[in-house]
């Protein structure tokens, strides 16, 4: 009897600022602004303080049109 081994990777649950952006097809300077601004939470690792940004936070930024539909109007 031959077995294989089956690899199931678990999914990625943290992300670095690099994959952070390609993840959301951004640069790194939005992942930054977005970080400073509050608009995006970061997480900062160990002694050397690396960023971290968390999947569900990823999937859950509000983007441009999002941030346009709330916005209140001007005028009337």
């Amino acid at each position: 009897m031959v077995r294989k081994s089956v690899s199931i990777e678990a999914p990625q649950e943290w992300f670095t600022v690099e994959e952070a952006a390609s993840y959301l097809r951004v640069s790194k300077r939005t992942i930054y602004k977005w970080s400073s601004n509050g608009r995006l939470p970061v997480y900062l690792i160990g002694d050397l303080r690396h960023r971290r940004y968390r999947k569900d936070d990823l999937d859950n930024v509000p983007r441009r049109a999002e941030l346009q539909e709330n916005s209140p109007r001007c005028g009337g």
